[in-house]
């Protein structure tokens, strides 16, 4: 085989390679175009249907579940491909916040915890325990999957838990937007 005929060929797999990536990718841009419209559809359908309600007018002993808009935490970083100038709509966390809501410190089999937040996919979500004359607790920033959801693993005692009721606060970011929810948590010795 010729010089020439040899890099004909390799130019010719080539090119097949870029077009069936391309159309590889712009499938999987149209799905994602597509589940981007159907979560957009279910949050607006979800915040019509809920009362919005601000976390800080709740007794701190009552268990639920509100949506409001707050400030991210520090520790928070924009990042996923959902960033500023995103017109994806912020889908208000829900989930798990805690897998035990009354743990006691002094049973170790109660110490574990696992904490799931559920929201818009790409977006950052957090979740921060506080109680008066407690320093805040923050579970670690994470980027929620292509589903929507991310997760943690932990332990009371290893977090620094006292005895007592915790607000626990999943919150959510995108872009611009910030959108929360919290229950409590009931912790004893």
């Amino acid at each position: 085989m010729s010089k020439n005929k040899k890099i004909l060929l390799v130019s010719s797999i080539i090119i097949l390679a870029l077009v069936i990536g391309g159309a590889f990718y712009l499938g999987a841009f149209k799905n994602t175009q597509k589940s981007s419209t159907t979560t957009n559809k279910q949050s607006d359908t979800q915040s019509k249907s809920q009362p919005t309600k601000s976390s800080q007018s709740q007794s701190p002993s009552s268990p639920s579940s509100s949506s409001t808009s707050s400030q991210p935490s520090p520790t928070a970083k924009a990042s996923g491909s959902n960033q500023s100038g995103s017109s994806t709509l912020l889908q208000t966390p829900f989930g798990q916040f805690v897998s035990n809501q009354n743990p006691s410190l002094s049973n170790p089999s109660q110490q574990l915890e696992e904490s799931v937040c559920e929201t818009t996919p790409g977006a950052n979500c957090y979740i921060q325990f506080t109680k008066s004359e407690s320093p805040t607790i923050t579970l670690p920033t994470q980027v929620t999957n292509s589903q929507g959801v991310a997760s943690w693993s932990w332990n009371l005692s290893n977090e620094g838990f006292t005895t007592g009721t915790w607000q626990v606060t999943a919150i959510a970011t995108l872009g611009s937007q910030t959108k929360s929810a919290s229950e409590t948590l009931t912790v004893t010795q």
